[in-house]
């Protein structure tokens, strides 16, 4: 956590440090997509009335909780969700969004919609087989 002064506001600026996203591979984001549309559904890849997509809404939930610790226990990413557990709530929500952020423009906006996450199931056919 960084506090940041551009001269016309002091605000705090909070990441993902960079030691933790490193170790986030691309197929988590698609595969976690997918796993909160199993919790919430597919409206939460859609915009509201205000332009804001449904993802940005469930980040801090049991949904979400949920899907994250699914999409950690499917991709043998345990240390992930430690990692997670381990945040004060404010961090927390940082981590939510920043990985909201990521699935909306990597998968959202980039029209590659969730419903075509067939890397994530061929990445868990792989494993099964290995």
């Amino acid at each position: 956590m960084s506090i940041v002064d551009n001269g016309n506001d002091v605000h705090v600026e909070c990441q993902i440090p960079d030691e933790i996203k490193s170790k986030i591979p691309q197929h988590f984001y698609s595969a976690l997509a997918g796993e909160l549309c199993s919790v919430f559904g597919r409206m939460i890849f859609d915009k509201d009335e205000s332009g804001v997509y449904g993802i940005s809404y469930i980040g801090g939930t049991t949904g979400w909780m949920e899907a994250l610790k699914m999409t950690s226990e499917k991709l043998d990413m345990a240390w992930l969700l430690d990692y997670y557990k381990s945040l004060p709530w404010h961090d927390s929500d940082i981590f939510d969004g920043e990985i909201e952020d990521k699935i909306i423009s990597e998968f959202i906006e980039a029209d590659q919609k969730p419903e075509s996450t067939n890397a994530y199931y061929e990445f868990l056919l792989q494993r099964k087989t290995v």
